[in-house]
């Protein structure tokens, strides 16, 4: 008797939007502009929608009052770059590792509430950032330092993370 009492049917979920929001300030990986730019914001969009595998909203043919979605949006994002500012007397490092900021929420379908929203943030671990530094591309330049499949990792890194927390308040 009581099994069924607790007993709570887990909802279905749904892909609602994925948005990546467009950062005008970083145009290119190399500070020198050497190379062409890497659009890091298509890779991203192409990696958001391949990393998350949920059936869209429209393809729900039952509608239950307990279906949800999802919505996924890269709320920031940047590139990573080692560059350094300097005079006859003074010398000053400028550096900025690449990042990845996802926000994510699930809705009722049915009344559009907000059920739960979580985020998560990654960043290039220090040791890797200074090891593509001081590594033979990172002194010479022939590519840019941090490319899209770099900001993939930590993309998928956030998904991971992100909707591991949401699952657990289902």
């Amino acid at each position: 008797m009581f099994p069924k009492i607790f007993k709570r049917e887990k909802p279905r979920v749904y892909l609602g939007a994925m948005l990546v929001a467009s950062s005008e300030e970083w145009k290119s990986l190399d500070g020198w502009d050497l190379f062409k730019s890497v659009n890091l914001e298509d890779g991203l969009r192409k990696s958001l929608h391949s990393a998350v595998n949920l059936p869209p909203i429209d393809s729900r043919e039952e509608r239950k009052e307990s279906d949800l979605g999802l919505e996924l949006v890269i709320v920031n994002y940047q590139g990573g770059e080692f560059s350094a500012f300097q005079t006859t007397e003074l010398f000053i490092p400028i550096f900025w590792r690449p990042k990845v900021e996802l926000k994510a929420r699930l809705y009722n379908l049915a009344t559009g509430k907000t059920v739960h929203s979580a985020s998560s943030k990654k960043k290039t671990p220090w040791r890797q950032f200074f090891s593509r530094v001081f590594s033979f591309n990172g002194i010479f330049r022939f590519k840019p330092l941090f490319d899209v499949k770099d900001m993939e990792v930590l993309l998928c890194l956030a998904a991971i993370e992100t909707l591991a927390k949401l699952t657990k308040r289902l």
